[in-house]
């Protein structure tokens, strides 16, 4: 069975899910933080990418609603990963980080590492 994987990203999802889906990854979409805490309401996920910066709720406020309750994977991915941004979202039990502009390949590493690693 495939390994399922939530796209939150309000610039970017389609080219990252067609990516994953070309991995052979099973995927869905979410254009901002809102549409992915329904998502996560309806289901399960083995990782989670999340964008930093979206409109109506973005990546950081949703990170911090969801990870008392959902232990899957995250990874960050932005244009704007400051010293500052990581630190907190490491605090908030980010498992890895992903800069954009990115490479299919940095973008496959980065997914296969999070999935591999035990979440803490």
């Amino acid at each position: 069975m495939s390994q399922r994987i939530l796209v939150v990203d309000d610039e970017i999802r389609r080219v990252i899910q067609t990516l994953l889906k070309r991995a052979g990854y099973i995927t869905e979409e979410a254009s901002n933080g809102s549409e992915a805490l329904v998502k996560l309401q309806k289901s399960t996920y083995d990782l989670i990418t999340m964008d930093i910066e979206m409109d109506k709720l973005d990546g950081i406020d949703t990170i911090s609603i969801i990870r008392g309750e959902i232990n899957s994977p995250i990874v960050a991915i932005s244009a704007h990963l400051t010293p500052g941004i990581r630190a907190d979202l490491t605090e908030r039990k980010v498992n890895l980080f992903l800069s954009k502009p990115f490479t299919t390949s940095q973008l496959l590493t980065v997914i296969d590492r999070a999935l591999s690693t035990p979440t803490r």
